[in-house]
């Protein structure tokens, strides 16, 4: 005859951490993240916002969140229902525009040129150049020539396919210096 006893073993689910990202992820616009996985009811929420505000919402969500710079950043979310926690649910995102550009030297005699790439993050994106004098472009690579001396500022503003939009500024960048009068005496 054997001694026996019954054990009973409770096991818990691992709960899932799953979420979504409203599109498009726009410098200093609202980002909205939704969990989407089975969680009980006294599930808790640890959310991870790299360099972001949360400015609405809290726990599952949905939740707001801004950036004020544009940029990849890891967000990463782990559920715990008080027993068991989840393992990390992490998605990079892509703060945009990331509005970036070459520019050739600054400084010259008039008449003065300068060259312009963008390099602006994402590529499929409306682009304008404004050279501080009222003239502008709208293309990608630009030689534009300065008539006039004078200190210019070059701006260049990007919109995305998604509707986010920013613009970068180098301020008195262009300094144009007045062409060389020759006189005899």
């Amino acid at each position: 005859y054997k001694d026996s006893a019954a054990v009973y073993i409770n096991v818990h689910p691992r709960p899932i951490a799953s979420f979504v990202v409203s599109q498009p992820i726009c410098k200093n616009k609202d980002v909205t993240f939704t969990y989407t996985g089975p969680s009980g009811p006294s599930a808790i929420y640890n959310w991870t916002f790299p360099g972001g505000v949360i400015s609405s919402g809290f726990g599952q969500g949905p939740i707001n969140v801004k950036w004020d710079k544009t940029g990849n950043y890891d967000i990463v979310l782990t559920v715990s229902d008080g027993i068991c926690p989840s393992y990390p649910f992490e998605e990079e995102i892509l703060v945009t525009p990331l509005v970036s550009f070459y520019a050739t030297g600054g400084k010259g005699c008039q008449p003065f040129t300068i060259d312009l790439k963008d390099n602006s993050i994402p590529k499929l994106s409306t682009i304008k150049w404004e050279f501080g004098n009222g003239d502008f472009s709208n293309d990608s690579v630009v030689s534009y020539t300065y008539q006039t001396h004078g200190s210019y500022d070059i701006s260049l503003i990007i919109k995305t396919q998604g509707g986010c939009s920013d613009t970068f500024t180098l301020q008195n960048y262009i300094e144009v210096y007045p062409k060389p009068v020759i006189a005899f005496e």
